[in-house]
């Protein structure tokens, strides 16, 4: 009976780059919206990641693969209506 060799190619280490893109949610107190997002981005962490995707690639042309939100959202918190705390 013939004995057959197979050869399992030897693997190689490699550092890989991952772009990523998604979102974070978290809460500031500021004078204003432009000054909420100043806070924000001085603020934010890891910790307030809320999604994220990994992608080979952000944009190819005009065309964007990140998931939305692509712009910062900001929305002023009711301080009118009654919260669960209360």
């Amino acid at each position: 009976m013939k004995e057959y060799k197979y050869t399992i190619p030897s693997l190689k280490e490699y550092y890989v780059i991952i772009p990523v893109a998604g979102h974070a949610y978290l809460s500031v107190e500021a004078e204003s919206e432009s000054h909420a997002i100043d806070k924000a981005l001085e603020v934010v962490t890891i910790d307030n990641v809320e999604t994220w995707e990994p992608l080979e690639e952000f944009n190819r042309g005009n065309f964007c693969f990140c998931p939305k939100p692509w712009k910062v959202h900001v929305e002023l918190v009711d301080v009118d209506e009654p919260s669960d705390q209360d």
